[in-house]
C-alpha cells in the first residue's frame, strides 16, 4: 500500500512541475501583458519662410479746447477735414483715412472758468514710405495735430503661415519616406501636433522710425528720425518678418506581413 502511494506521488509531481504560472494583478497590467503596447515613432518638421511688411499705420491725435463744447468739438471736426484734405492732396487715399469716435472731457481753467477739451484720433493706413514724411509734415504744421503711434502690417501674413505650415509637414512627409524605404515599415499616422507659428520682426534701418521726446514744460512730442545705413539691394519695405513653423506627427511602426508558407 505505501509502494504503491509512493508511485501516485511520483506520477503526479510531473504535472504539477509543467503547471502554467497563474496571471495576477490588475487589468491594466494584464492587458498590457496580452496586448503589448504598439510601436510608435514622433517625427518633427519645421520650415521658415521670410517676408516684409508692406502697410504701415499712422496714429493722430487731434486735439481742440475750447471755452464751449460745442466750439470744441466743431473746431475738432474742421481741424480733422483740413488734415484729411492735406493728406489727399500728398496722394493717400481717401479711403485710407479713417476717423475714430471723439471723446470730451472738461478741464479747469484760471480764475474757476471752464473750459473744455476734445479729443479725436484719425489711423491713417499707407504703402509707401514717402507718405510718412507727408504725414509728419501736417502734423508739424498744426499744434493740434500730434503723431501718436506707428505700426507695420504684412498684408500677406496668411498665405505665409499657411505655407511654412505646408512646407514643415512636407518635411515631416520627407522623413517618413526615407524611414519607410530604408526598413522596410510602414508608418501610419495616428496623432499630430501643430504648433504655433512664431513670428520674428527685425526693423530696416531705412525705416523712418519715431521717437518719443519732452521738452522742459512742454507734453511729450514725437519727431522724426531717418536712418540711411541699409546696404544697397535691399527691398524697400518698412519692416521684416520671419515665419517659422514646427509640426510633430506620431506614427505607428507597422512591420511588413510575411507571405505564408
Amino acid at each position: 500500500m505505501r509502494r504503491l502511494l509512493w508511485l501516485m506521488c511520483l506520477w503526479a509531481l510531473p504535472l504539477s512541475a509543467v503547471a502554467e504560472p497563474e496571471l495576477r494583478g490588475s487589468p491594466d497590467e494584464l492587458r498590457a501583458f496580452l496586448e503589448p503596447k504598439e510601436q510608435i515613432v514622433r517625427l518633427d518638421g519645421s520650415a521658415e519662410k521670410k517676408g516684409y511688411t508692406d502697410r504701415a499705420i499712422v496714429s493722430l491725435l487731434v486735439t481742440t479746447e475750447e471755452k464751449l463744447l460745442s466750439g470744441a468739438i466743431e473746431a475738432n471736426r474742421d481741424m480733422q477735414e483740413r488734415v484729411a484734405a492735406a493728406f489727399v492732396a500728398a496722394g493717400i487715399p481717401a479711403e485710407a483715412i479713417q476717423r475714430a469716435r471723439f471723446s470730451s472731457s472738461p478741464q479747469q481753467g484760471w480764475f474757476g472758468r471752464e473750459s473744455y477739451t476734445v479729443v479725436n484720433r484719425l489711423a491713417v493706413r499707407i504703402t509707401e514710405t514717402g507718405h510718412l514724411l507727408d504725414i509728419a509734415k501736417v502734423a508739424d504744421a498744426h499744434e493740434e495735430v500730434e503723431l501718436s503711434e506707428l505700426t507695420f502690417e504684412h498684408t500677406g501674413e496668411d498665405a505665409f503661415r499657411a505655407q511654412v505650415r505646408a512646407e514643415a509637414l512636407d518635411d515631416i512627409m520627407e522623413q517618413k519616406a526615407f524611414y519607410e524605404r530604408h526598413f522596410g515599415v510602414t508608418l501610419t499616422p495616428v496623432n499630430w501636433s501643430d504648433g504655433d507659428i512664431v513670428e520674428t520682426r527685425r526693423s530696416l534701418s531705412r525705416i523712418i522710425q519715431m521717437r518719443q521726446v519732452s521738452s522742459e514744460g512742454s507734453p511729450s512730442a514725437f519727431m522724426m528720425e531717418d536712418r540711411s545705413s541699409e546696404p544697397a539691394g535691399a527691398p524697400t519695405s518698412f519692416d521684416e518678418i520671419l515665419y517659422h513653423a514646427r509640426l510633430q506627427v506620431i506614427f505607428r511602426i507597422e512591420a511588413p506581413k510575411r507571405a505564408p508558407r
